[in-house]
């Protein structure tokens, strides 16, 4: 197994003690479902990663710079130079603000970029 820690996030923040883990070889796509939210589907249901932006094109920018920077990640955990041997944090430190800074996510408005993560 590949494994990959999702903090569940809600209203901007990261909900203490409730991630979410993945087994990422039971990944079938990683895709940008709308205009606010990309999901990762997989064995395991369906990740949603749902996002905020000041406008439809930001919005838009942060979905697919989302759905890039897991896909990096799961190509990291899977690809022929793996040398994994623990769970991998999607969110560095498990932190929200190093979920931005690596993803590169923005809101220029006045909340963050990230709404919620949730599993179903």
């Amino acid at each position: 197994m590949k494994l990959m820690r999702i903090e569940t996030v809600a209203s901007d923040a990261v909900t203490a003690n409730t991630p979410i883990i993945i087994d990422v070889e039971g990944i079938n796509e990683i895709a940008h479902a709308s205009g606010t939210t990309a999901t990762i589907v997989g064995t395991f249901g369906t990740v949603t990663f749902t996002v905020d932006g000041a406008d439809t094109a930001e919005k838009l920018l942060n979905v697919n710079k989302i759905c890039n920077f897991v896909a990096a990640k799961v190509q990291e955990i899977c690809g022929p130079n793996s040398n994994q041997s623990a769970v991998v944090d999607l969110f560095r430190g498990k932190l929200y603000a190093n979920f931005e800074t690596d993803s590169g996510i923005v809101n220029t408005g006045s909340t963050g970029p990230l709404v919620t993560v949730a599993l179903s």
